[in-house]
């Protein structure tokens, strides 16, 4: 269902304007139905005019996406429910599930390896460098029908996972030794919740699959499935400090 633009803003009154916290479910079903996917056109909107409809201009703030968090959640909730497995989309998940474990194999080593200089540096008394922070970020591109009109929900839905491992100058070693993302050490499978511990009992799940699954408020299993580009970022940040004696006046 295409919403008109009397619609959109309707919706986006109803949604974002009221005085309550919690959007209701039942307002959600009565006026979306099982067009669910219609409230991604409705948030598309209230992002391009969040000036026009009275919105804050920070927006979302804590307060919307609490909103925005609940009203994916119940679409996530419908969709599971008309979700079925079967062999075709079982090969496209442990597709998306081999390709993030790739990819975060590949972005550790690259921390390691930044993560290596440094230490070098710090080691040989690098006239600047004396610590440093090494994240690794993930964001996940789903592929949306209509996707050129749903750009800054893709951006939201892309920013849901967030750090996925760090390493810094002062845990050097047990970040090496101990705390490497559980992606990559697999001692153990994190199918243990949902359909997935039955369907996939016998393959190794990642935890970024699980933290869609279970923990993003926003993957349904066809947005999962539906998974188009993986970007890892390896953001590393170099630092200096100065100390000096305590002076009293």
């Amino acid at each position: 269902m295409k919403l008109l633009k009397e619609q959109l803003e309707k919706y986006s009154k109803l949604l974002f304007l009221d005085e309550h916290d919690y959007v209701m479910p039942s307002i959600i079903q009565a006026e979306f139905g099982n067009d669910i996917n219609s409230l991604l056109y409705v948030l598309e909107y209230v992002f391009e005019n969040k000036g026009k409809l009275g919105l804050c201009k920070c927006f979302p703030t804590v307060k919307d996406k609490f909103r925005i968090n609940n009203m994916l959640r119940y679409r996530i909730s419908c969709l599971n429910k008309q979700f079925s497995w079967t062999e075709e989309n079982k090969k496209r998940f442990l597709l998306v599930n081999d390709s993030f474990i790739s990819s975060c194999e590949n972005a550790w080593n690259e921390a390691v390896a930044k993560a290596m200089t440094l230490e070098e540096r710090i080691k040989n008394n690098d006239p600047f460098i004396k610590d440093y922070e090494i994240e690794i970020t993930f964001d996940v591109f789903p592929s949306f029908e209509d996707a050129d009109r749903l750009t800054h929900v893709i951006d939201y839905f892309a920013g849901r996972l967030g750090t996925i491992a760090s390493i810094s100058h002062s845990a050097y070693e047990t970040c090496l030794d101990i705390e490497c993302p559980p992606d990559i050490d697999k001692k153990e499978s994190w199918n243990f919740l949902g359909e997935e511990a039955a369907t996939f009992k016998d393959e190794y799940l990642s935890k970024t699959m699980h933290d869609l699954l279970f923990h993003s408020r926003c993957w349904s299993r066809h947005d999962i499935l539906s998974v188009h580009s993986i970007w890892a970022d390896v953001q590393v940040t170099h630092q200096n400090y100065v100390e000096l004696e305590p002076y009293r006046i």
